[in-house]
């Protein structure tokens, strides 16, 4: 009975405690920061949405003239911030940052720092994207589409749009830190090249523990898709007889078995893909043994791409797959005599099992 008449002097005593809203600001005192870009000249650019630009004038305005940057010097991230703010007069926020673009240049220790020192601020999400700069990231994070426009911030919606690539090479702020953390396995992130109309991703820079940035070529980076699972709908062309044949809706799945074998990683890779006949000369009646033929220069065409990217990565002393971390973590006793470094750049002896279905759609039926 006494504590029922307690609680609302007890409540009234804690009211004052209760803090509220009061270090909000009003949305039209905030720059919100949706892109950020690093140099290895110590040069920061930040990509910040127009305030003028306003839901009747959008159509109005060109898409170039939506976002604008402001670009400031300094060795540091504390530092890059102070001066930015110093540019700028209303208050920085991060809260929403989509896109963080690199120099494609810089060293693994110095995108290992940035990534750190922008975990360490709190309020910024570990779920925006992080891309590699072909040409410097200035020029790229102010690149625009015709189709996308304020709020939406073109390099995010490309990313954003997954199921929209052939080939799923995208990376997370927090994926590439998982990987940098996590021994056995070598970080990477897609190289993003502009061209006409707007950007394409066709290469990966795969991070060493220590040094610059190696650069995947084309024919391996396909071959990296195959063995991790990231093909949803590519375009295969196979020789049939004199013909050519172009697949399509080529998918995926991967199963793999990692140990380790002396000084090195055994792994047994299985691709189990298919597809659908999308192109075929005219006047070729496909048959049944055609089909099979067709999925049999399928099946060496992904292995051959499988085995371009593991020959790279034994090259190259890097584990983009984390065929090491599969091994470690089936066998976490062996995999204690290695350091972590060493565990990365174990040499990787692959067998790869690829088998290819011709679906039942398309021009074959």
């Amino acid at each position: 009975m006494a504590w029922r008449h307690l609680k609302p002097w007890i409540i009234l005593l804690l009211l004052p405690l209760i803090t509220g809203c009061w270090d909000q600001r009003p949305i039209e005192q905030e720059a919100i920061v949706v892109g950020m870009g690093v140099t290895r000249h110590h040069q920061w650019t930040m990509v910040f949405p127009n305030v003028a630009v306003s839901v009747g004038s959008l159509t109005g305005i060109p898409p170039s003239q939506q976002f604008y940057a402001v670009t400031v010097k300094a060795k540091t991230w504390p530092q890059a911030l102070e001066e930015a703010q110093a540019a700028i007069d209303r208050n920085i926020s991060f809260g929403e940052l989509q896109v963080l673009a690199l120099d494609r240049h810089l060293p693994t220790s110095s995108v290992a720092e940035i990534v750190d020192a922008l975990n360490a601020m709190g309020p910024i999400p570990a779920t925006f994207w992080l891309i590699a700069a072909q040409r410097g990231p200035s020029s790229l994070l102010t690149r625009s589409s015709p189709q996308t426009i304020v709020p939406y911030y073109y390099l995010s919606t490309y990313f954003d749009c997954t199921n929209c690539h052939a080939i799923n090479l995208d990376q997370r702020e927090w994926q590439w830190w998982a990987q940098s953390e996590t021994p056995g396995i070598s970080p990477y992130m897609p190289l993003v090249v502009p061209i006409s109309g707007g950007i394409t991703v066709r290469q990966i820079l795969v991070y060493p523990p220590q040094g610059s940035p190696q650069l995947m070529p084309v024919p391996a980076t396909s071959g990296f898709a195959y063995l991790t699972g990231r093909v949803l709908h590519s375009v295969l062309t196979v020789p049939v007889a004199s013909y050519k044949f172009v697949l399509g809706k080529v998918g995926e799945s991967v199963k793999v078995h990692a140990h380790f074998v002396s000084q090195a990683v055994s792994v047994r890779v299985t691709i189990h893909a298919h597809g659908i006949i999308m192109s075929t000369p005219p006047g070729v009646v496909v048959t049944r043994h055609m089909e099979e033929i067709a999925s049999e220069k399928a099946a060496q065409v992904i292995a051959a791409y499988a085995l371009s990217a593991i020959r790279w990565a034994n090259k190259t002393h890097t584990d983009p797959f984390g065929f090491a971390k599969s091994a470690a973590w089936a066998h976490p006793i062996l995999a204690a005599q290695f350091s972590p470094d060493k565990l990365t750049q174990l040499p990787i002896h692959a067998q790869v099992t690829v088998k290819f279905q011709v679906l039942g759609e398309g021009v074959s039926r």
